[in-house]
């Protein structure tokens, strides 16, 4: 976070450091392999006599060198600049953990450099035995150089007591320092044979070019149960959580899971078919498609190790998105914008978008690219509709998507401005318009003299509308079910809650008496309840209209479970004080003559009380 970002939209996500990284590990591990392929095949040809096996390898060792010192050099020099402007904090603890172990690895490469120029400039010109020392000397620096590079590149992986210590032999030789190193050591020798397919095949006397071509083929399938037994000594060496991850829990990691375990049987198929006798044109074919084949394969090896670490570049040290693991309290606490440089310090309205972009390159980009084909976030992001669906998504980060993003450390309002610049910037889906403000109409009180009037009724439900849903045969929410209270009362110097002699009667608004034709829920009864229910009755045997009990200690009538649904089967009453879409149950009583009001006259015995709606 203390760096400026070097943008990279389209190639960015790693993209550009794996293409220069992938090339490189196949080039250097072929200058390893291809060293020992050399001084074998050497001493091969003054072991047997074989003029035509010393001149395939000095011509061999022509190519050896232009590619390893040209190509191989330059990609070297490229991963140093790549990685230094797309990881730069995870760069500067590397060279600073172990400038030693670097500055040791490269008196080996200029040692390696040396020794290759002196080995093709004197080949046939210099004593035999002598020649043959120097070409064991470039092996020996190569291999040497391999050594001091698992080490950091193992590192980055496992780094194990270094966590704790901080101790550069601890971080060194970590958990995976020596499967690795069996592990590319062995892939260096079946590189040797790939490479020397390429170089073999273009052998003009056909009985020469066979001979040569099994003898490289010797090199790709030797060591190739050697390899796997390394390999699966790799891979339980890993700590559980990162195994797990490959095997298990990654979608992204397993395509190239799948490739490595597949392309491994297809190299060792294409060794053996190359011993066969074939014509030189299917033979220089052949040698190509597995050359391709293995570059392939070490880039799905290298995938898989880089996404293993995820979501650290160094693992539990340093987060791919530079923050360090002991400071992400500290970020989280004051905000991504305080924390770091370069970028704007507060966020208003009308640099929003500005800010989201800031926090995407220094959260993001070192893993995700913008319209690229590695984790392009603008595919990503394409399935939320709205800023408030991707903010809860980055909220997620390191709680639901464990292992493959770190937590989002920003304030609320820096999550906000992220998901604005990924809805709205990069999907350009505009902010919903405000939703309407809806306000019920005033409830007009019934008719009620307070002069006269005897008796208020109060009716009350408890829950109102609630997790009312349409059933199918497997789920439903909630079946259609309202509770409905009522207390009757008599007004008086001391009110008395009436609950003897009078019945209490209920119905549901008009327009909603059919509840059957609106929700399947009577049609699904058998499938989700195991029982079979007249249309519009609930399950507890209620309608949606009838005698409320008495319950509730004796001080109330109810109307349990009134199948009531929010969907109207006609237009509602006209002048309805209510919504048309909100379902009414109006209670209503009616005295028993055994109630008449004494002196009462009629129905005017009876006091209307007072009806409150819901």
């Amino acid at each position: 976070m203390n760096y400026p970002v070097w943008q990279l939209d389209f190639s960015g996500g790693g993209l550009l450091i794996a293409l220069i990284a992938v090339l490189h590990v196949y080039i250097s591990h072929f200058a390893i392999g291809g060293g020992l392929f050399l001084v074998l095949t050497e001493m091969k040809g003054y072991r047997e006599g074989s003029q035509p096996i010393l001149d395939y390898t000095k011509k061999h060792t022509r190519f050896f060198l232009l590619l390893t010192l040209v190509l191989g050099a330059i990609t070297g020099v490229g991963i140093w600049f790549t990685i230094a402007l797309i990881a730069p904090a995870a760069t500067s603890i590397l060279i600073h953990n172990f400038v030693f172990a670097w500055a040791i690895e490269w008196v080996f490469f200029l040692a390696e450099i040396v020794a290759i120029l002196i080995y093709y400039q004197t080949f046939g010109r210099m004593e035999r035995r002598s020649h043959l020392t120097i070409g064991w000397l470039y092996f020996i620096f190569a291999w040497l150089s391999l050594f001091a590079i698992n080490g950091i590149i193992g590192f980055m992986l496992t780094p194990g007591e270094w966590l704790r210590t901080h101790n550069f032999w601890d971080g060194f030789f970590n958990p995976t320092f020596w499967p690795a190193l069996f592990f590319r050591t062995f892939l260096c020798l079946m590189l040797a044979g790939l490479y020397g397919f390429l170089t073999s095949t273009t052998i003009k006397e056909e009985a020469f070019r066979l001979r040569m071509v099994r003898y490289c083929a010797t090199w790709l399938l030797a060591p190739f149960l050697l390899f796997l037994a390394s390999a699966w000594w790799y891979v339980q060496a890993l700590p559980a959580p990162q195994r797990a991850w490959i095997a298990n829990f990654s979608p992204e990691l397993a395509p190239f899971l799948t490739v490595f375990l597949w392309i491994s049987p297809l190299l060792f198929l294409g060794g053996l078919i190359m011993v066969i006798r074939l014509p030189q044109t299917a033979t220089r074919s052949l040698a190509v498609v597995l050359l391709l084949l293995g570059i392939t394969y070490m880039g799905a090896f290298e995938y898989i190790r880089e996404g293993s670490r995820r979501p650290f570049t160094l693992y539990g040290h340093i987060y791919a998105n530079s923050i360090l693991a002991k400071d992400l309290d500290t970020v989280q606490t004051q905000g991504i914008l305080a924390s770091a440089k370069w970028v704007n310090k507060e966020i208003t309205e009308e640099n929003r978008l500005v800010v989201g972009r800031q926090l995407f390159n220094i959260m993001c980009s070192s893993c995700h690219s913008i319209g690229g084909p590695i984790r392009d976030i603008r595919k990503l992001s394409r399935k939320y509709e709205s800023v408030y669906v991707m903010e809860s998504e980055i909220s997620g980060q390191g709680k639901l998507i464990i292992g493959c993003m770190p937590p989002f450390p920003g304030t609320k309002a820096e999550r906000n401005a992220l998901a604005t610049f990924l809805i709205e910037g990069l999907q350009g889906k505009k902010p919903p318009a405000p939703p309407a403000k809806l306000s019920a109409p005033p409830l007009l009180p019934l008719p009620f003299d307070p002069e006269q009037s005897g008796y208020v009724l109060l009716a009350w439900n408890n829950l109102g509308m609630h997790s009312i849903s349409d059933a199918d045969g497997s789920f439903s929410l909630m079946p259609p079910a309202n509770d409905l209270f009522a207390q009757l009362i008599k007004r008086g110097p001391t009110p008395v809650v009436v609950t003897e002699g009078v019945d209490i009667l209920f119905r549901v608004e008009p327009g909603f008496e059919k509840p059957a034709r609106q929700v399947d829920f009577w049609k699904q009864v058998p499938a989700l309840f195991g029982r079979i229910l007249p249309e519009n009755v609930g399950l507890s045997g209620q309608g949606l209209s009838g005698p409320m009990q008495l319950k509730g200690n004796g001080k109330a009538f109810v109307a349990k479970n009134v199948p009531v649904v929010p969907y109207p089967t006609r237009p509602p009453t006209p002048f309805s004080p209510l919504p048309a879409w909100w379902p009414r149950l109006q209670p209503r009583w009616a005295a028993k003559p055994a109630m008449a009001a004494p002196g009462a006259k009629g129905k005017q015995e009876s006091q209307t009380p007072q009806r409150k709606t819901f």
